[in-house]
C-alpha cells in the first residue's frame, strides 16, 4: 500500500488530467467475487427454504397417518404392542419415505449432471459429496418431521381409540 500511495501522489503532482485508483489484490478479488457470493447465499436460502417446506410437509403427512391409523395402532397396543414399538413403526413410515425420495433423487440427479455436463460447455460433473451431504440432511430432516407424530402415536390410549371406533 505504501508503493501504491507513493505512485498515486507521483501522478496526481504530474497533473489533474492523470487519474489512478490503486486497489489492492483482495479488493480486486472481492469486487470480481460479489455475483458469486450473491448467487450462493440465494441458493442456501432457498435451499433451506425448500428443507424446510419437505419437512412440513413430512411433518403433516405422518400426523395425518397418525390421526387415521389410531384405531389400528389402539388395537396392537391391545394386543401387547409397547410404547416404543409403536414409535419406532411410526418413525420408519416417516423415514421410509425420505429414504424412497433419495433413492430416486440421486440417480436422476446424476443422469441430468451427466447430460446437462455433455451439452453445455460451463457445466461439471456432480459432486458426489454435495449429494451425500443433501441426502444427510434430508435424512435428518424427516427424522425430525416424524418425531412429534411418532411420539404422538406412542401415547394412543388403546381403549379411548378402541371406543372411538
Amino acid at each position: 500500500m505504501a508503493i501504491a500511495q507513493t505512485s498515486e501522489r507521483t501522478v496526481q503532482s504530474m497533473g489533474y488530467q492523470y487519474s489512478v485508483r490503486t486497489q489492492t489484490l483482495e479488493e480486486k478479488f472481492n469486487k470480481m467475487l460479489v455475483v458469486e457470493r450473491l448467487s450462493s447465499g440465494l441458493s442456501i436460502a432457498f435451499g433451506c427454504a425448500a428443507l424446510m417446506l419437505a419437512s412440513l410437509g413430512l411433518f403433516g403427512l405422518i400426523s395425518y397417518m397418525v390421526h387415521v391409523r389410531r384405531t389400528e395402532i389402539g388395537i396392537r397396543m391391545a394386543l401387547g404392542a409397547s410404547r416404543s414399538g409403536i414409535f419406532a413403526f411410526m418413525l420408519r413410515d416417516a423415514i421410509s419415505v425420505v429414504v424412497a425420495g433419495i433413492l430416486i433423487g440421486i440417480p436422476t440427479g446424476w443422469a441430468i449432471s451427466r447430460v446437462l455436463a455433455s451439452a453445455l460447455t460451463k457445466v461439471s460433473t456432480p459432486m458426489y459429496s454435495g449429494m451425500i451431504c443433501a441426502a444427510a440432511s434430508l435424512l435428518v430432516a424427516g427424522f425430525l418431521a416424524g418425531y412429534l407424530p411418532a411420539l404422538h402415536a406412542s401415547r394412543v390410549d388403546p381403549a379411548g381409540a378402541l371406543r372411538a371406533e
